[in-house]
């Protein structure tokens, strides 16, 4: 596994969001499988699928949200994404010795992501934030895209 993706890559591939074509291409480019722990699959899933319960979710954003889960479905059953079984102990303590470093607190996920990555041995970090590009840049990963 020599790429890891940022929760809000995929979601910009998921989603269609600005970027999406060059998220697309990033990806392709990848050598595949792309590495994505269970713990940020459930993020997703979960905050995709709780808009499929709400009564009051306009409909533009449940079609967003049907779209992302049947394509992120089949990113998974292609083995374009794989997840990586990780030791969370070791990500969470690696996550832990960044937030104490900080000048300025990241929320929780923003630090997992990276810590992710660098826990799995990963070379290459795919991302569009600069929060978590510049931690997994520190622990050494390759950044994708290169400039933003």
């Amino acid at each position: 596994m020599k790429a890891w993706l940022d929760t809000g890559f995929l979601l910009t591939i998921l989603t269609h969001r600005r970027c999406a074509d060059k998220a697309w291409a990033l990806l392709r480019d990848s050598e595949i499988p792309v590495g994505i722990s269970s713990l940020q699959l459930f993020v997703i899933k979960h905050g995709l699928s709780q808009n499929f319960t709400d009564l009051n979710a306009p409909k533009e954003l449940l079609d967003v949200c049907i779209s992302a889960t049947k394509l992120l479905n089949w990113l998974l059953q292609q083995d374009v994404l794989k997840t990586v079984e990780l030791d969370y102990e070791e990500m969470i303590a690696v996550a832990d010795s960044w937030a104490s470093k900080l000048r300025t607190p990241l929320p929780s996920l923003l630090l997992l992501w990276p810590a992710c990555a660098a826990v799995s041995a990963a070379k290459i970090f795919l991302s569009f934030d600069p929060r978590t590009r510049a931690l997994a840049k520190a622990a050494g990963l390759e950044l994708l895209p290169q400039k933003l």
